[in-house]
């Protein structure tokens, strides 16, 4: 009788056989799924607060299924032909996380190409991404109760955190640039100083890259591209020099900080207005992500990508990318 082991291994070689023989059978074959991700850990201390990132055995778990495909740089999503007879992958990581060296060990192992797209403000710094803030300190913050734009939040229990989160990230996410930090300063007024450093400390997963780290990336399989430089939301709440900004300002500071031609950028929240698609194409970079979920074909606008959401599980990831949209987690 063949060990136990034995016929896991057959098992999974056989499952690996019929999801490579599936991936010739995708669905719009010819057209490319582009991954989004964000970053790594070891495991999640808190899955909500956590929700985007993936482990590291679930990402490790992802690059083995992408051996069935192949896997572009993130720049060649709209260059025809390719592939080989393989449906096309490319991978991105949103805001620049220090967990992205991780990916970038893993991605050098396979020898995948990736695009890594930075909020250029919060390079080197000690803070993190606004919308991290606001979870951190209401999902972990020392408050019981806290005042938002005149409404008045319990923070006493877990589901009163999670949904005072929930409404407050939307409401935020609403503003322009000037009400929404004037918005956050308020907020962050009701904690004790440092507190936001605290939480960062509680929870170093969401540590933003240096320069330094950043240029030693982006000299392997690494395209650095841009996400802005605040990571603000560029919907018609934005002022147009708000848009142009974000924009200009972060391709400019990439150029030269790195040398590189920062061709693509990423849509903090995925929000692009029509002025924002016509701000990117005027400040020089050749296409942009979005967060709309579909696969790239010859009718895709350049400054409008859809991505797909690379969720954790691996069967859910497999038929994500067979059928060329996101499903379950």
């Amino acid at each position: 009788m063949a060990s136990l082991a034995a016929t896991y291994r057959r098992g999974r070689a056989e499952a690996g056989a019929r999801l490579r023989a599936r991936a010739v059978r995708a669905t719009a074959p010819n057209a490319v799924r582009v991954l989004t991700y964000h970053g790594l850990v070891e495991r999640k201390s808190d899955p909500h607060l956590e929700r985007n990132f993936h482990t590291i055995d679930q990402f490790r778990a992802h690059l083995e299924i992408l051996r069935s495909y192949d896997v572009i740089p993130p720049e060649a999503v709209l260059d025809a032909g390719g592939g080989g007879g393989k449906v096309r992958v490319a991978i991105t990581f949103d805001d620049g996380y220090k967990n992205n060296e991780i990916a970038a060990g893993l991605l050098d192992q396979y020898g995948y190409p990736w695009g890594l797209y930075p909020s250029t403000g919060l390079i080197g710094s000690d803070r993190t991404i606004w919308t991290v803030e606001v979870a951190l300190l209401l999902l972990h913050g020392r408050l019981r109760t806290i005042e938002v734009a005149e409404n008045r939040f319990e923070l006493g229990s877990r589901p009163e955190r999670e949904a005072a989160f929930r409404s407050v990230r939307t409401w935020l996410k609403s503003l322009g640039a000037p009400e929404r930090r004037t918005a956050m300063d308020q907020i962050y007024l009701q904690f004790e100083p440092g507190e936001v450093q605290r939480l960062l400390d509680q929870f170093p997963s969401f540590g933003i890259l240096d320069w330094e780290e950043l240029e030693a990336l982006s000299t392997g399989r690494c395209a650095v591209g841009s996400h802005g430089v605040s990571h603000e939301l560029l919907h018609d709440q934005q002022t147009q020099s708000q848009i142009e900004s974000e924009t200009r300002r972060s391709r400019v500071e990439i150029q030269r900080r790195l040398g590189c031609a920062c061709a693509a950028y990423v849509y903090p929240n995925g929000d692009h207005s029509a002025r924002a698609r016509l701000a990117t194409a005027e400040a020089g970079y050749l296409l942009a992500f979005t967060t709309e979920d579909g696969v790239v074909d010859g009718s895709t606008d350049p400054y409008s990508i859809p991505r797909l959401t690379a969720r954790g599980v691996d069967k859910d990831f497999a038929r994500s990318l067979l059928l060329g949209r996101s499903m379950g987690f």
